[in-house]
């Protein structure tokens, strides 16, 4: 059996570590660079080519799709898909959760608690809102962002102006939301795979930041959840349509929140404080997967 591991970059920790469970599990890895990997129609036939060679032997894709890579991240899932060959991630799920504004209408519409969050037009004027997400202050998330990377804390109407004109000037959309102050900069990150929690941990912000993520400096421990938050999560990962996924909690004192949703997760920050073998268990979930869809179309 061989895996194709799409990533541009086969040394960056979660691309070696999925490479390294495949191994284990005595699966063949192959690591396609998804910016070299060329899709083709032959006389009716669907065709996927990485460095000019036809790939003909791959049983199982991973995804490791860069958020700027959205669309020709899905396009390849797709074109495997139509050859039968199976992924972690199909490319509807990818598509829609690449897309904050998206999320939250899939959750809000199943149920799902989440921040109060306002999504201003373009030429939006902060002192024409009908609604305000909270108290100053707010955070200002870029739609499409990913890591803590665009995220802004507006601390009053006029840094809250000053925030969305830039982001305007650039076209780029962002969501307000809420600041939920009692979560005191801590989140957690739960890691699903196949509609089961393997793994989560409570992130903490570092002292002079309220972003939790490990790539802008905090820290985390493993953490147990509630029987709430276990729910809340695994319906999430299941309304989203994601096999394997990282999903975001915050303690509110409204209950639990549900903060974002992860079609990519890394896995470097849950493996290394858990010491679970996450990529282990997405490689057994794939492989089982993969038996499964054979035993199908025998």
């Amino acid at each position: 059996m061989k895996f194709g591991i799409l990533s541009q970059y086969p040394k960056v920790y979660s691309t070696n570590t999925l490479v390294q469970a495949c191994l284990k599990n005595k699966i063949a890895p192959e690591v396609l660079n998804y910016n070299k990997t060329d899709i083709s129609f032959e006389n009716g036939v669907p065709v996927v080519y990485y460095l000019g060679k036809k790939m003909t032997d791959i049983d199982a894709i991973i995804p490791r799709i860069a958020s700027s890579a959205t669309h020709l991240g899905a396009r390849l899932i797709r074109q495997f898909s139509i050859l039968g060959i199976p992924s972690t991630i199909d490319a509807v799920p990818l598509t829609k959760v690449r897309d904050k504004l998206v999320v939250q209408q899939l959750l809000i519409n199943e149920g799902i608690p989440m921040p109060n969050t306002y999504f201003p037009a373009e030429e939006s004027d902060p002192d024409f809102w009908g609604f305000k997400p909270g108290n100053y202050p707010m955070i200002v998330k870029m739609l499409h962002g990913n890591r803590g990377a665009g995220v802004i804390l507006a601390e009053s109407q006029a840094a809250l102006k000053s925030v969305l004109d830039a982001f305007q000037r650039l076209k780029e959309p962002v969501i307000v939301q809420e600041f939920i102050k009692e979560a005191k900069g801590r989140d957690i990150r739960a890691f699903v795979v196949n509609g089961e929690i393997v793994a989560a941990m409570e992130r903490c912000a570092k002292s002079n930041d309220f972003r939790s993520n490990l790539h802008q400096g905090g820290h985390a421990v493993p953490i147990d959840l509630s029987d709430l938050e276990k729910d809340l999560i695994i319906r999430t990962a299941k309304i989203c349509e994601l096999d394997v996924t990282g999903i975001d909690l915050l303690r509110s004192e409204k209950g639990p929140l549900i903060l974002e949703v992860n079609g990519s997760p890394g896995l470097e920050g849950i493996e290394t404080v858990t010491g679970i073998d996450v990529a282990g268990k997405i490689i057994q979930y794939l492989v089982e997967k993969v038996h499964h869809l054979k035993g199908k179309n025998q």
